[in-house]
C-alpha cells in the first residue's frame, strides 16, 4: 500500500531502491557519529583534540544527504495532507457544535435576565399598590374636608343670617358690627378659596398618578408580549423619560409623596434596563 502510494508521488522503483541505499547509508553514517562522538568524549577526558575534527568531518557528511531525506519527508507529508483536511473538518463541526452550545447558553442567560426583570416588575406593582392605598387614603381625606366645609359653610351661614337679623332689629347698625360682618364673610370666603384649592390639587394628583400608572401598565405590556431584547430597551427608556417629565411636574406642584413614588418608579425602570442590557 505504501509502495503504491510512493508510486503515485513519483517515485518508482529504482528511485526507492536509490532512497533505501541512501537510508542505509544514513544509518551507517549515524552509527559511525556515534562511534566518533564515543571516542570524541574519550579523546576530550584525554586532552586529545583531533576527535573533534572527526565529528566535524562526519558532520559534513551527514548534511551531505540530508536533501535525500527530505524527499522522503515530502512524500509522507503529501500522504497526511488527506488526513490533515479530515481533521480540519472534524474541527470545524466541533467549532459549530461549541458555537450552538454558546448560543444555548446565552439564550438561558437571558431567559434568566427577563425571569428577574418580571420579578423586579411584580414587585414594583406590589409598590404600586401601595401607594395606590395612599391615593385612596388621600381622596377619603379630600372627601372629609369638602365635608366639614360644608358643616362650616352651614354654621357660618346661620351665624350670618341671626347677624342680618339682629342687624335689620337695630335699625341702624353700628360700625363695629358692620366690621364683625365683614371679617366673618372674608373668613367664609378664604376658608372656601383654601378648601377648593386643595381639592383641585388633590384631583390634578390624582390624575397624575393615573398617567403614572398606565405608564408603568403599558410598559409592562410591552415586555410580556414582545420577544425584541432591542425594542424592550427602547419601551423602558421612554418609560422613565416620561416618568422624568411626571416628576418634574409633581416637583413644581410641591407634591412631595407623588414625586418620591415616581423616582421610586424610575429607579425601578433603570434596575430593569441594566439587567437587559448587562444581560445581552
Amino acid at each position: 500500500m505504501f509502495n503504491k502510494q510512493l508510486q503515485a508521488a513519483g517515485i518508482d522503483d529504482a528511485r526507492l531502491s536509490t532512497l533505501e541505499i541512501d537510508a542505509r547509508r544514513t544509518e551507517n553514517l549515524f552509527q559511525e557519529l556515534l562511534n566518533v562522538q564515543g571516542r570524541a568524549l574519550i579523546g576530550e577526558i584525554n586532552g586529545i583534540g583531533e576527535c573533534r575534527r572527526d565529528i566535524a568531518e562526519g558532520m559534513r557528511q551527514l548534511a551531505s544527504i540530508r536533501t535525500a531525506q527530505l524527499n522522503i519527508l515530502e512524500a509522507e507529508s503529501n500522504l497526511k495532507i488527506k488526513h490533515i483536511e479530515s481533521l480540519k473538518a472534524e474541527c470545524k463541526t466541533k467549532q459549530d457544535t461549541e458555537d450552538l452550545l454558546l448560543a444555548l447558553k446565552n439564550e438561558s442567560i437571558h431567559a434568566l435576565n427577563v425571569d428577574k426583570v418580571t420579578k423586579e416588575l411584580n414587585d414594583t406593582d406590589e409598590e404600586i399598590k401601595e401607594v395606590i392605598k395612599t391615593l385612596d387614603a388621600l381622596k377619603k381625606r379630600r372627601s372629609e374636608i369638602f365635608n366639614r366645609l360644608q358643616e362650616y359653610e352651614s354654621v357660618l351661614g346661620s351665624r350670618v343670617s341671626k347677624l342680618e337679623e339682629k342687624l335689620k332689629g337695630c335699625g341702624s347698625a353700628s360700625i363695629d358690627t358692620v366690621n364683625m360682618k365683614r371679617a366673618e364673610s372674608a373668613i367664609i370666603e378664604d376658608l372656601k378659596s383654601k378648601a377648593a384649592t386643595e381639592i383641585e390639587s388633590l384631583n390634578e394628583g390624582i390624575i397624575m398618578w393615573n398617567h403614572v400608572v398606565e405608564t408603568v401598565e403599558e410598559v409592562e405590556n410591552f415586555i410580556k408580549n414582545d420577544g425584541s431584547t432591542d425594542s424592550i430597551k427602547d419601551m423602558i427608556r421612554e418609560g422613565i423619560s416620561k416618568m422624568n417629565e411626571y416628576k418634574s411636574i409633581a416637583e413644581s406642584k410641591n407634591w412631595s409623596f407623588l414625586k418620591i413614588a415616581i423616582e421610586q418608579e424610575v429607579v425601578t425602570f433603570e434596575q430593569a434596563l441594566n439587567v437587559i442590557m448587562n444581560g445581552s
